[in-house]
């Protein structure tokens, strides 16, 4: 078995969208209750490194740089956290594509779909690019006050790729969903003109 058919298997249940909507509810009420309002209050403002959309290595070395030794010591509780997070979007997200896509394909009236068949690995490239990311943001502030503006530019341009694919991501369960339920509609009206 490679990869993908293993890969197939594990999203298809409906148990494991569930599961990754539980571990990603588990971490963003971990993030937003505990983690982030610490973070900001101790490093005067600041936000997380990962949270923002795009940056530079100016930006990124400044905000370093704001940050008290409290917000280091929450920081490494956070990145441990956020080792789960990558994980639970990417089941969760992969699962929700997956079901969907299959449900419409399997349902009929739109063998075009039959084409975006691989779009329930685009999570799987955000998970990549947020893990890659994470190990740079370590790698800044581990290296703390010597950090790398080389290192800082890749971690901002794998920020943007990660935002980008969870972006199509979240775009593609909202088509899908419009799909299925103009599928579901279209449906009931044809049953009821048969009777």
């Amino acid at each position: 078995m490679n990869f993908l058919t293993v890969y197939e298997k594990i999203i298809s249940k409906k148990s494991v969208f569930f599961a990754g909507l539980l571990l990603f509810i588990s971490c963003q009420l971990l993030f937003n209750m505990l983690f982030i309002p610490a973070f900001v209050k101790s490093s005067g403002g600041e936000g997380l490194i990962d949270m923002k959309f795009l940056y530079n290595a100016d930006q990124i070395i400044a905000t370093i740089f704001k940050y008290s030794p409290e917000t280091f010591r929450i920081h490494f509780y956070i990145r441990i956290t956020d080792s789960f997070f990558p994980l639970s979007y990417m089941i969760m997200y992969s699962s929700a594509i997956y079901l969907l896509l299959h449900n419409i394909i399997r349902n009929g009236e739109f063998k075009i779909m039959n084409k975006f068949n691989w779009f329930y690995l685009l999570p799987v490239a955000a998970a990549l690019s947020d893990y890659t990311e994470n190990f740079f943001i370590i790698s800044m502030m581990s290296s703390f006050p010597d950090i790398s503006p080389l290192t800082a530019s890749i971690s901002g341009i794998i920020a943007f790729m990660k935002f980008s694919a969870v972006i199509i991501c979240m775009i593609a369960i909202i088509i899908l969903l419009i799909v299925k339920m103009f599928q579901f509609v279209s449906m009931k009206v044809f049953t009821a003109h048969r009777k």
